[in-house]
Protein backbone atom coordinates (compact mmCIF):
# COMPACT_ATOMS: atom_id res chain seq x y z
CA UNK A 1 0.00 0.00 0.00
CA UNK A 2 1.27 3.46 -0.81
CA UNK A 3 -1.74 5.46 0.37
CA UNK A 4 -4.70 4.96 2.67
CA UNK A 5 -7.43 7.25 3.96
CA UNK A 6 -10.66 6.96 5.94
CA UNK A 7 -13.52 9.24 4.92
CA UNK A 8 -15.93 9.54 7.84
CA UNK A 9 -19.67 9.74 7.20
CA UNK A 10 -22.37 7.71 5.48
CA UNK A 11 -21.18 6.39 2.09
CA UNK A 12 -23.22 7.49 -0.90
CA UNK A 13 -23.45 6.22 -4.45
CA UNK A 14 -22.86 8.15 -7.66
CA UNK A 15 -26.19 9.71 -8.62
CA UNK A 16 -27.59 9.66 -12.13
CA UNK A 17 -26.70 12.75 -14.17
CA UNK A 18 -29.42 15.40 -14.42
CA UNK A 19 -30.20 16.71 -17.91
CA UNK A 20 -31.58 20.17 -18.60
CA UNK A 21 -32.10 22.23 -21.72
CA UNK A 22 -30.90 25.81 -22.04
CA UNK A 23 -31.03 27.71 -25.32
CA UNK A 24 -31.65 24.53 -27.27
CA UNK A 25 -28.56 22.81 -25.83
CA UNK A 26 -28.74 19.87 -23.45
CA UNK A 27 -26.58 20.19 -20.36
CA UNK A 28 -25.69 17.36 -18.01
CA UNK A 29 -24.77 17.92 -14.39
CA UNK A 30 -23.96 15.81 -11.37
CA UNK A 31 -26.62 15.78 -8.62
CA UNK A 32 -25.81 18.15 -5.72
CA UNK A 33 -25.60 15.37 -3.10
CA UNK A 34 -23.05 13.46 -5.20
CA UNK A 35 -21.01 16.57 -6.04
CA UNK A 36 -20.90 17.64 -2.38
CA UNK A 37 -19.66 14.22 -1.22
CA UNK A 38 -17.05 14.03 -4.01
CA UNK A 39 -15.64 17.49 -3.27
CA UNK A 40 -15.67 16.99 0.50
CA UNK A 41 -13.87 13.66 0.15
CA UNK A 42 -11.44 15.15 -2.36
CA UNK A 43 -10.48 17.95 0.06
CA UNK A 44 -9.83 15.43 2.83
CA UNK A 45 -7.80 13.18 0.51
CA UNK A 46 -5.83 16.10 -0.97
CA UNK A 47 -4.71 17.10 2.53
CA UNK A 48 -3.21 13.63 3.05
CA UNK A 49 -1.77 13.19 -0.47
CA UNK A 50 1.33 15.32 -0.98
CA UNK A 51 2.70 13.82 -4.20
CA UNK A 52 2.07 14.18 -7.92
CA UNK A 53 -0.88 12.25 -9.35
CA UNK A 54 -0.20 8.59 -10.09
CA UNK A 55 0.04 7.84 -13.79
CA UNK A 56 0.61 4.09 -13.57
CA UNK A 57 -1.52 0.98 -12.98
CA UNK A 58 -2.97 0.88 -9.47
CA UNK A 59 -5.04 -1.34 -7.20
CA UNK A 60 -7.79 0.42 -5.23
CA UNK A 61 -9.56 -1.16 -2.27
CA UNK A 62 -12.79 0.42 -1.01
CA UNK A 63 -14.53 -0.70 2.18
CA UNK A 64 -17.86 1.07 2.70
CA UNK A 65 -19.17 0.88 6.26
CA UNK A 66 -22.88 1.71 6.20
CA UNK A 67 -24.89 3.14 9.08
CA UNK A 68 -26.35 0.40 11.24
CA UNK A 69 -30.16 0.39 10.82
CA UNK A 70 -32.40 0.71 13.87
CA UNK A 71 -34.21 -2.55 13.07
CA UNK A 72 -32.40 -5.77 12.19
CA UNK A 73 -32.76 -6.53 8.45
CA UNK A 74 -34.64 -9.78 7.72
CA UNK A 75 -31.65 -11.48 6.06
CA UNK A 76 -29.56 -11.24 9.25
CA UNK A 77 -29.92 -13.75 12.05
CA UNK A 78 -30.16 -12.35 15.59
CA UNK A 79 -26.90 -14.12 16.52
CA UNK A 80 -25.03 -12.35 13.68
CA UNK A 81 -26.40 -8.95 14.66
CA UNK A 82 -25.61 -9.26 18.37
CA UNK A 83 -22.10 -10.60 17.87
CA UNK A 84 -20.88 -7.14 16.90
CA UNK A 85 -19.29 -8.40 13.69
CA UNK A 86 -19.78 -6.54 10.47
CA UNK A 87 -22.73 -7.89 8.50
CA UNK A 88 -23.09 -7.64 4.69
CA UNK A 89 -25.28 -4.75 3.55
CA UNK A 90 -27.61 -5.53 0.64
CA UNK A 91 -29.54 -2.25 0.57
CA UNK A 92 -29.00 0.95 -1.41
CA UNK A 93 -26.71 2.48 -2.58
CA UNK A 94 -25.34 0.00 -5.10
CA UNK A 95 -21.74 -1.01 -4.51
CA UNK A 96 -20.65 -0.08 -8.03
CA UNK A 97 -21.98 3.46 -7.55
CA UNK A 98 -20.03 3.80 -4.29
CA UNK A 99 -16.92 2.75 -6.23
CA UNK A 100 -17.58 5.37 -8.92
CA UNK A 101 -17.94 8.25 -6.47
CA UNK A 102 -14.78 7.25 -4.57
CA UNK A 103 -12.72 6.94 -7.77
CA UNK A 104 -13.97 10.36 -8.92
CA UNK A 105 -12.93 11.83 -5.55
CA UNK A 106 -9.44 10.29 -5.96
CA UNK A 107 -9.13 11.98 -9.37
CA UNK A 108 -10.41 15.33 -8.03
CA UNK A 109 -7.91 15.11 -5.15
CA UNK A 110 -5.00 14.54 -7.53
CA UNK A 111 -4.15 11.04 -6.32
CA UNK A 112 -4.87 9.51 -9.74
CA UNK A 113 -4.28 11.20 -13.07
CA UNK A 114 -7.38 9.43 -14.36
CA UNK A 115 -9.52 6.57 -13.06
CA UNK A 116 -8.58 4.56 -16.15
CA UNK A 117 -5.31 3.88 -14.28
CA UNK A 118 -7.22 1.54 -11.94
CA UNK A 119 -6.64 -2.00 -13.16
CA UNK A 120 -7.70 -3.78 -9.98
CA UNK A 121 -10.67 -2.71 -7.86
CA UNK A 122 -11.90 -4.45 -4.71
CA UNK A 123 -15.03 -3.13 -3.00
CA UNK A 124 -17.09 -4.24 -0.02
CA UNK A 125 -20.22 -2.87 1.67
CA UNK A 126 -20.99 -3.85 5.26
CA UNK A 127 -23.13 -2.57 8.10
CA UNK A 128 -21.18 -0.94 10.90
CA UNK A 129 -20.53 -3.13 13.90
CA UNK A 130 -21.82 -1.96 17.28
CA UNK A 131 -20.17 1.34 18.20
CA UNK A 132 -18.58 1.81 14.76
CA UNK A 133 -19.27 4.95 12.74
CA UNK A 134 -20.17 4.93 9.02
CA UNK A 135 -17.18 5.60 6.78
CA UNK A 136 -15.33 4.70 3.60
CA UNK A 137 -11.83 3.23 3.91
CA UNK A 138 -9.76 3.61 0.73
CA UNK A 139 -6.32 2.19 -0.03
CA UNK A 140 -4.30 2.70 -3.19
CA UNK A 141 -1.27 0.65 -4.22
CA UNK A 142 0.75 0.66 -7.40
CA UNK A 143 0.64 -2.66 -9.22
CA UNK A 144 4.44 -2.84 -9.20
CA UNK A 145 4.32 -2.60 -5.39
CA UNK A 146 2.14 -5.73 -5.29
CA UNK A 147 4.90 -8.02 -6.57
Amino acid sequence: MIFGVTIMGQPIGKGRPIASSHGGHVRMRTPQKTASWEWGAALLIRGAWLRPALDEPVKVTIAAVMRRPAARPKHITPADWKAGDQVPCISKPDLDNIGKVVLDALVLAGVLKDDTRVCWLACSKMYASAGQEPSVVVTVATVSALK
